[in-house]
C-alpha cells in the first residue's frame, strides 16, 4: 500500500491505487499537511507523539477551513491524481 500511495502521490499512477475517492482526499490532505510542517517535526520520527498530534491537528484543521494553500495545491494535482473537484462551501 505505501509504495501504491507513493506512486500515486509522485507519478500519478492510479493503477495500483485501490481506494474510493473519500479516501484518496483524506491521503491528499495529510500529504499536504506533511508537506506544511517543519522537517524537525516529531511526526517525521515518532507518530505517537503528543507534539505530533498537535502538530498534524493544526495542519489537518487548516485544510478543513479551506486554507488557500490546500485549495491551490488541491486544485493544481487533482487531475493528476484522478481526485474529484474540490466542493467548497458558500456562504
Amino acid at each position: 500500500m505505501s509504495s501504491s500511495i507513493k506512486k500515486w502521490l509522485n507519478d500519478g499512477e492510479k493503477e495500483s491505487l485501490q481506494l474510493g475517492y473519500a479516501d484518496q482526499e483524506t491521503i491528499f490532505a495529510t500529504y499536504w499537511a506533511a508537506t506544511q510542517m517543519r522537517e524537525t517535526s516529531a511526526c517525521f520520527s515518532d507518530i505517537e507523539r503528543e507534539s505530533c498530534h498537535a502538530d498534524l491537528g493544526k495542519w489537518l484543521t487548516r485544510v478543513r477551513a479551506g486554507d488557500p494553500r490546500f485549495i491551490a495545491a488541491y486544485e493544481q494535482s487533482y487531475v493528476r491524481l484522478g481526485l474529484p473537484q474540490l466542493v467548497r462551501e458558500t456562504d
